[in-house]
Order: structure tokens, then sequence, then C-alpha cells
């Protein structure tokens, strides 16, 4: 669409040498990236555009001496050292595109005056266009993309607590879970963190709590399915609390909706009476045979880990609601 757009712009005002703008675009466009990044790179490339198109016009205006053309190409490569030592820090992506554009200037040749002029003002514009166009266009959200991310770890969490509880409490044989699609996912919601910062300042400290929050989901999941339950004899105990299963059911129902919430947007905080698991620990450890200790340490450990679960779950929804129900980019 930019270059659709520069086409018309150059043939209606017949600009010449316009053909630098559309590989300008190209070169601006190419690593697309988020709108947070783009916003504060914006003013980089143009910075580096006009110093790069400055220096370029100055080496037309050198005084003629024994031999100019060389003059004019050591200057350009001297111009170019400078740049390359600014190329690593803060401000690296300026110096690119000051020595992309000193080199598109430069080279027009000397006595080439309007060549090298018309070249810096199809880049600059060319430039503009490109900022204005991946504005306008199809903008790529980092929050959109952190808000899927979230929505899908939350499903994943809720079918693998579903599938584990069913094979516990009908004394099958547990299975093995892809702990790494969730470190994977956590990951990315990590990477995605600076982005989130630079689209709105507020969400980067908030996206780091829920990102924390999630984590210790995830442990606490990969410590319950990693006990083999059955050699404690566990389960027999479990199967005789009639509602357990129904209290799974529950938390399983209430991640799986938080990741519905959260993919559509908006989100309905969980109360503490809604989650029975943060009140039947109390329960259990009140109403828990003392005469082996093993056997009561092995039951009070599985509870603790599902109320811990159910606990952090509740935390999460209030973060969530937080951060997803005021809409930031709406």
């Amino acid at each position: 669409m930019a270059c659709a757009i520069a086409f018309f712009i150059s043939g209606y005002f017949k600009i010449p040498h316009s053909y630098w703008s559309l590989i300008t675009i190209f070169v601006v466009m190419g690593p697309i990236s988020y709108v947070g990044a783009v916003i504060t790179r914006a003013n980089q490339r143009l910075i580096g555009t006009f110093i790069g198109s400055s220096l370029g016009l100055t080496l037309f205006y050198i005084p003629e001496v024994i031999d100019t053309e060389i003059v004019h190409n050591l200057f350009i490569l001297l111009f170019l050292a400078f740049i390359m030592m600014r190329v690593v820090g803060r401000h690296s992506y300026t110096a690119i595109m000051a020595g992309v554009t000193l080199i598109i200037v430069a080279t027009a040749g000397i006595g080439n005056e309007d060549i090298a002029l018309w070249r810096a003002v199809n880049v600059i514009w060319g430039s503009l266009l490109s900022m204005v166009c991946i504005r306008l266009f199809f903008p790529s959200n980092a929050f959109i993309q952190y808000q899927l991310l979230i929505a899908e770890f939350l499903q994943i969490i809720a079918d693998y607590y579903l599938i584990h509880n069913n094979k516990l409490l009908a004394n099958e044989k547990p299975i093995y879970y892809r702990f790494d699609k969730l470190i994977e996912n956590l990951a990315q919601q990590k990477s995605l963190i600076g982005h989130l910062t630079k689209e709105q300042k507020c969400l980067g400290e908030a996206a780091l709590e829920i990102l924390n929050k999630e984590r210790r989901i995830m442990y606490l999941f990969e410590v319950l399915t990693g006990r083999n339950w059955h050699e404690h004899k566990i389960f027999e105990k479990i199967q005789d609390y009639s509602d357990l299963s129904t209290i799974h059911i529950q938390l399983f129902e209430q991640i799986n909706q938080l990741s519905i919430e959260v993919d559509k947007g908006h989100l309905k905080p969980i109360t503490e009476k809604e989650i029975k698991f943060l009140h039947v620990y109390d329960h259990i450890a009140n109403n828990t045979e003392s005469y082996d200790p093993i056997y009561n340490e092995n039951l009070f450990v599985y509870f603790w880990l599902n109320n811990e679960m159910a606990n952090i779950v509740f935390k999460l929804s209030i973060d969530l609601c937080k951060m997803f129900n005021h809409k930031p980019l709406q």
C-alpha cells in the first residue's frame, strides 16, 4: 500500500528519480516492528535521513582540487567510518539510516548536484510516507499479541489441569505434559514487555506482575504432576471426598473462563467465594487422622498445591482485569 501511494504521488507530481522513494520504503518498512517500536524509532529514521542527506550534499560543494573525485570518495569513506562508529549503541538505527542515505545521495557523481538533491528529497518523503503507512494500515500492536499469548497460556493450563485430575481420580497412569509449550509462551510474553512499555508506560510493570503469577502457576502445576500420588495411596483418600471432583472441575472452569475472557478483552474478576479450593484446605487439615504423619504430609501437600494454584488464579484474575478492562489501545 505504501508503494502504491508512492507510485501515485510520483506520477501525479512527476517527481524526478522517484524510484529512490520506493527503495526507501523497503529499507524502512522491511523489518516490520510493533507500533510501539515504530513510534520510538520514527524520529531516529527521520534524523538519520536528514544527517545522511546533509553529509551527502555537502560533498558536492568541495572546492576544486587536483582530483575532486578522489577527495569526494575519500570523504565518503571518512563519513561512513564516522557513522559506523555510532552503529552500536542507543541511536544505532539513526546511524544505519544516515549511512544508507549518505551512500544513496553521495554516489550520484561529481557535477550531478541536482540528481543528488532529488535523491535526498525522495528518501525524505519516502521515509515520512513509510511512517504514516505503518501507523495507519494494519498496525501490529504488541498488546494484541500479548493478549493472545495470555489466553493461550491459561487455556493450556486449564486443559492440563482437567486431564491430570481426571487421570488421578480414575487411578490411571499419569501422562507427560508439554511444559516446553508453556515455557516458550512465557518467554514470548517477556519479550513483548519492552514493546508494551513503549505503547503505554503503565503496562510494563503490570505485565511483569502477571508474568510472575503465570510462572508460579506453571511451577505449582509442574510439582503437582511430577509427584506420583499413586505411590502414596493419596488418590484413595482423595476419592473419599465426594465433592472434590466438583471442586477440581470448578477450578478448571474458572481458568478456562479467564482464557476466554482475556481473548475477548473484557473480564469479570473471580471472587474468593467462587473458588472452593480456597476454603477446603482448612477443612482437610482439621479432619485428617494423625496416626500416619507421612501419609498426612503427602495429603497436605496435595491439597496445598491445589489451594495455592487456586489462590494465584484468584489474584491473577484481578491483575488481568486491571490490564484488559480499560482497553489501553482502544
